[in-house]
């Protein structure tokens, strides 16, 4: 609730999503910008960036209420689906910034070819809208789409309603797109990270959770299969990546953690129990192969050679550090199978390194978010039964998407028996007088059941600290 980081939060998604770091037209976003006004990206598209600002999106506008963050979100895990999933599953790892002989050719556009490919009314309009000027904010007066025009001021240029104006875009966007698929593609890189396949998979799982649309966990499923199956040696070990089907060096700390916490959204998402059973998995190889005498988790295991010594990473980076995913997961799955070790396991990790991540500021945010959840209450939410109530109670839970609760669906007869020893905090729990029941506890001790969806939201905020 606290309004000065709401206030800067929804000013630097904004700021994101208008300027050239977004690719409008394609959806996805660049790397980076190299000017001040993030309106000239470096060109090229990693898997890793777009899987974490779709996730990013996605979960800010269930937490604004905002359809059009939503939008984005489902935009940029379009991109993940369409652009970088092999169609054998696994996502690759990039796009790079030059195609034809010149960076960002693949990317610019000038009010000339506008006008071409919409007439001149419509295409005069459509350079002023993206921000396509006749001299141009990139070299060779060609121009980086951007979407910060002030509609009132074109507008009264030239002589549109402003209305109209405001759908221009949107009308145009899939024939630019067509356009723009014609020309000279940058590179692909189709190697596949183990890590970044993770990550991946938790923003087209959470993708599937807010949209319902079943592509997003087709990709999900294709995905985490794949990787399962190619990248997991007869050793139970995971390689760190592959190329056209050929496995590279073994996996860090990182590709395990990530994959894990991947797969445990798949699990959220699908109910399927293989996905959490292949999470517990990881998460146990991981404490064995990397865990730190004095807590925490070192990025290589015990024996390897590649490294001069064996590094111990709790800083994020471009993407978190597998220290905090590991916590991360470590949370989650105490929630899931209210197994007492992974809450000892977050707890003492957390309590040796307090000190480091409190002074660490955003250097730490993975630690931070995991300990905030830790202390939050973290929940357990137990759905049982089916039809509509299910429906009415499922929809409350995608408009919040609590990033503090984990969620089991189970039949309206309780939890079947083979998976009673995987989901213990689901045991017991049935739906209630005919109707779809919720159940939001915490460690084991509930609230009252209810079939009521905003009582249900209510219970999910009750009592929370931060």
């Amino acid at each position: 609730g606290n309004a000065d980081l709401k206030s800067a939060l929804r000013l630097t998604l904004n700021q994101m999503s208008k300027g050239g770091l977004h690719d409008h037209v394609g959806g996805g976003f660049h790397r980076y910008t190299i000017d001040a006004t993030w309106t000239i990206p470096h060109f090229e598209k990693m898997l890793y960036d777009n899987a974490q600002i779709a996730s990013l999106f996605l979960e800010a506008g269930s937490a604004f209420n905002d359809p059009n963050y939503k939008a984005i979100g489902k935009a940029c895990a379009d991109f993940l689906v369409k652009e970088l999933l092999d169609p054998k599953g696994g996502f690759f790892a990039s796009y790079a910034a030059n195609s034809d002989g010149k960076e960002g050719a693949f990317y610019l556009w000038t009010p000339e070819e506008l006008r071409r490919i919409a007439g001149e009314r419509d295409g005069t309009a459509l350079a002023a809208v993206m921000g396509v000027s006749a001299e141009g904010n990139f070299e060779d007066k060609e121009s980086v789409v951007t979407r910060r025009a002030d509609f009132e001021d074109i507008g009264r240029k030239l002589n549109r309603p402003v209305k109209e104006l405001k759908t221009l875009f949107d009308t145009w966007k899939p024939t630019l797109y067509q356009v723009r698929a014609k020309r000279k593609w940058p590179a692909l890189d189709s190697k596949m990270v183990t890590g970044w396949n993770g990550l991946a998979i938790s923003a087209v799982s959470k993708a599937y959770v807010i949209t319902r649309e079943p592509r997003f966990l087709k990709a999900g499923i294709k995905s985490a299969k794949r990787i399962w199956k190619l990248h997991r040696n007869a050793k139970g070990e995971l390689a760190r990546a592959s190329t056209e089907g050929e496995v590279a060096e073994k996996a860090i700390l990182d590709d395990y953690a990530f994959f894990a916490v991947g797969l445990l959204d798949l699990f959220e998402a699908s109910g399927d129990s293989i996905y959490l059973e292949q999470a517990k998995t990881l998460v146990a190889e991981a404490d064995a192969r990397f865990k730190r005498p004095q807590s925490g988790w070192f990025q290589t295991p015990e024996g390897d050679k590649t490294l001069i010594y064996r590094q111990f990473e709790p800083y994020d980076s471009v993407i978190p550090s597998g220290n905090s995913q590991m916590l991360e997961a470590h949370l989650r799955l105490a929630g899931l199978t209210g197994i007492q070790a992974h809450y000892e396991a977050v707890q003492t990790t957390l309590a040796t390194y307090t000190d480091t991540f409190t002074k660490s500021g955003l250097g730490m945010g993975g630690w931070a978010s995991v300990a905030l959840r830790n202390e939050g209450p973290f929940y357990e939410v137990v759905i049982a039964g089916e039809g509509q109530q299910k429906k009415a109670l499922e929809n409350a839970w995608r408009a919040l998407k609590p990033t503090w609760a984990v969620k089991v669906d189970v039949p309206s007869t309780g939890l079947p028996e083979k998976l009673e020893g995987s989901l213990s905090p689901a045991k017991g729990k049935v739906s209630k007088a005919g109707s779809a029941t919720a159940y939001v506890c915490v460690r084991g001790a509930c609230q009252k059941p209810t079939s009521d969806p905003k009582e249900f939201i209510t219970q999910m905020t009750r009592g929370w600290k931060h």
